[in-house]
């Protein structure tokens, strides 16, 4: 790290997790390889929270969503080794089908 005159001044989107037309709550390997991009960050840049945003759902696909991203959280605490990492969940915009995932702090 170096020390820099550079302020985030809102969260850094990372990417975008897809979950396509049919709403799953496990990861694909695709999903993963995108997770590893906000893993990366959080181990060499120390970013301390993960926005992680809703995807649009109905009433029989909520279930399925609430364990993705639950899902996503466990992966990115596994992986990176780092415990305590803050995680804000942001609400869906209509019609989204992909979890954005920032990093802030």
């Amino acid at each position: 790290r170096v020390d820099a005159d550079f302020k985030l001044n809102g969260p850094l989107l990372v990417t975008r997790v897809v979950s396509a037309t049919k709403t799953k709550g496990s990861l694909s390997s695709v999903d993963t390889t995108a997770l590893y991009k906000v893993i990366l960050l959080v181990k060499t840049q120390g970013f301390k929270t993960v926005v992680i945003s809703k995807i649009t759902t109905t009433k029989k696909t909520e279930p399925l969503a609430a364990a993705r991203i639950a899902a996503i959280k466990k992966f990115i605490i596994e992986k990176s080794g780092v415990k305590d990492i803050n995680f804000e969940i942001a609400p869906a915009t209509s019609n989204t089908y992909f979890n954005n995932i920032y990093v802030k702090g």
